[in-house]
């Protein structure tokens, strides 16, 4: 008696290493994702700041679990919905990487931090004091 064919997948095939690598991108991403949003802010905007960011998390998690249940509701099992959501990551970083600037985050109003042993010019061409 022939069976209809089915989709399968073992644990540590299909749903460990995916969820392993999720969770090292959500690492990655959460928190300096909130340090971006709320950097620079004064210290009297810095709720309405940090209620923007999570907002923004908030409707970014339910939307893209609505879409995610959306595709899986599409197509058959979870190891399409994984290889889906790196797709999206994926995107989503690109966007980032495109948008967000390089370097560390410094206000504008406060001069870089000068790295341990790095000399400016005026040290440089300033003749020594000797006392």
């Amino acid at each position: 008696m022939a069976y209809p064919p089915r989709v399968h997948t073992g644990y540590v095939d299909g749903v460990l290493g995916p969820l392993i690598l999720t969770g090292i991108g959500l690492g990655m991403v959460i928190a300096p994702s909130i340090n971006t949003g709320t950097f620079g802010v004064m210290p009297r905007d810095a709720g309405v700041a940090s209620a923007s960011v999570t907002v923004g998390q908030q409707l970014g998690a339910s939307i893209g679990t609505s879409l995610l249940n959306t595709i899986l509701a599409l197509v058959h099992g979870y190891d399409t919905a994984f290889w889906w959501t790196a797709g999206i990551f994926a995107v989503g970083a690109i966007i980032c990487g495109t948008l967000l600037r390089r370097g560390p985050l410094y206000a504008k109003d406060t001069p870089a931090p000068r790295l341990a042993g790095a000399r400016s010019a005026e040290t440089e061409a300033s003749p020594a004091i000797s006392a």
